[in-house]
């Protein structure tokens, strides 16, 4: 007895030396198309075999092949589809034959199609629309074609073009999850040539047509020792949650991506967002969301995304033109934090730590040091970036710390610190008569509650520590000036 499988439906294969190596891999019984014309007797054949036994089609995976089969589904919906690579299709004759097809396919490659084989399903919508394939490069771009390879390997349906690809998806009632599942179960994580290379990333900004923006404060990282740096110093281990502010065409969105759990990047910039659809395809760690992180209410990310309570870390190569107000976000957002890992433009860095009555000192110092303790930890020069921008740069860890002395309402201590430097060349009498009025029974409770905590009216604010601004605070309260 032979020990080659036995298949029940008939095979619908092109022509003679189809059959003839298909009988050295199965025992089967086959109907002829006669080649690309396709004769009128093997389609009535097949009409008739689908009410019996069935019919499964496998054709070469050429043009005349796919011709063949789309005919053949188009005359009998029933029938199950199998599928053989380009690449198997010359397994036999490699280097040797010109033409490809079933009959230089092996009998290993022959029974593993015929195990695999698809069924048109019937009522079935697919989620699966032309934009999808779009933004996950499946229809242009360099890799395209190889992608949509990958996904014929991997669900069975043969390779396609890109409108022959959607047609399957209707066909066969496939998903969006599946086809994001065959892209990424496909990568080989080494072969990928990492996105901050700079070879790398100028031929995505050549494929997409992309320069940097100054209103979005783009500047692209292609050192790889930075990025890596970024990761360690911000201690990214596999149980991690991420928050990324402006990923950019996700050069340390992919680093990070290999070593968290998860990782949530904030885009605002819609073709961007387009762009990482792409790029960062084979992680399935990571989701963009196109929004402007000052709008973004991050408890309700952070809950939704993460779980109710989860400590997140959060890093981000910020816009130099927007460092300041990101920060105070992130620091006054109600939410818990294990670290805030951020790259910016070195005199922005410095004014983390200033000292007193120093240029630097300002409302960003004492906010930094309500909220955190904060560490220079690298410096980036602008030769690490495309394009170059005019200013060095640093990163910089912020660690949570509990305030020495915690207030009831710290939006409005720094609504009075804010206050308190509007005018650094002001005395700090001046700019809280701005503040708070000119009225004579207003200025004497500023009198009063700057004598309760001996600031003298004279004084700039610069020359004020954080524990006498939140003293004043206080003073001010209890002067009714602030409810």
């Amino acid at each position: 007895m032979s020990d080659k499988p036995k298949i029940n439906e008939f095979i619908v294969v092109e022509g003679r030396s189809d059959t003839e190596n298909l009988a050295r891999a199965v025992l089967a019984d086959t109907i002829e198309t006669g080649g690309s014309a396709i004769n009128a007797d093997a389609i009535i054949r097949a009409q008739v075999a689908a009410k019996t036994r069935g019919v499964i089609i496998l054709t070469d995976p050429d043009f005349n092949g796919q011709r063949i089969r789309r005919l053949l589904a188009e005359a009998v919906p029933t029938a199950k589809h199998a599928y053989i690579t380009q690449a198997q299709g010359r397994a036999a004759k490699d280097n040797v034959h010109k033409s490809l097809g079933v009959e230089h396919a092996t009998p290993d490659t022959l029974r593993m199609a015929l195990s695999r084989v698809m069924t048109p399903k019937k009522n079935v919508t697919t989620d699966i629309t032309q934009y999808f394939l779009q933004e996950n490069g499946l229809l242009n771009g360099p890799n395209a074609r190889q992608l949509r390879q990958k996904i014929g390997e991997t669900l069975n349906i043969g390779y396609t073009n890109g409108k022959q690809l959607l047609k399957r998806a209707q066909q066969f009632g496939l998903t969006r999850d599946q086809i994001l599942t065959a892209l990424k179960r496909k990568h080989n994580m080494a072969d990928i040539i990492d996105i901050a290379n700079p070879t790398r990333t100028q031929a995505i900004l050549n494929q997409y047509g992309l320069h940097a923006k100054k209103k979005f404060g783009q500047n692209f990282l292609t050192d790889l020792n930075v990025l890596h740096g970024i990761v360690d110093v911000a201690g990214i281990t596999s149980e991690d949650y991420v928050i990324e502010i402006g990923p950019g065409i996700g050069a340390l969105t992919e680093q990070l991506a290999r070593s968290a759990k998860k990782v949530v990047a904030f885009e605002i910039d819609p073709h961007m967002v387009a762009v990482l659809a792409e790029t960062l395809l084979p992680y399935d760690n990571v989701k963009v969301i196109e929004n402007d992180i000052l709008k973004v209410n991050l408890a309700h990310v952070i809950a939704t995304e993460f779980g109710e309570g989860a400590h997140v870390k959060i890093v981000a190569n910020l816009p130099y033109y927007i460092t300041t107000p990101i920060l105070m976000q992130l620091l006054r957002a109600k939410i818990s934090w294990d670290n805030i890992v951020v790259m910016m433009q070195r005199e922005v860095a410095d004014r983390l730590n200033a000292e007193i009555g120093t240029k630097a000192y300002g409302v960003l110092t004492l906010t930094i040091q309500y909220y955190a303790q904060a560490q220079l930890a690298i410096k980036v020069p602008a030769s690490a970036f495309n394009p170059s921008p005019n200013v060095d740069s640093a990163v910089v860890m912020l660690t949570p710390i509990v305030p020495e002395t915690v207030v009831d309402n710290p939006d409005k201590l720094f609504s009075v610190v804010k206050g308190s430097f509007a005018h650094r060349r002001k005395s700090l009498w001046n700019n809280m008569l701005q503040m708070f009025g000119k009225q004579e029974d207003i200025k004497q409770r500023i009198q009063d509650a700057l004598d309760s905590v001996n600031i003298a009216s004279s004084i700039r604010a610069e020359r004020l520590s954080l524990n006498q601004l939140t003293a004043l605070y206080e003073a001010l309260k209890l002067q009714g000036l602030i409810k």
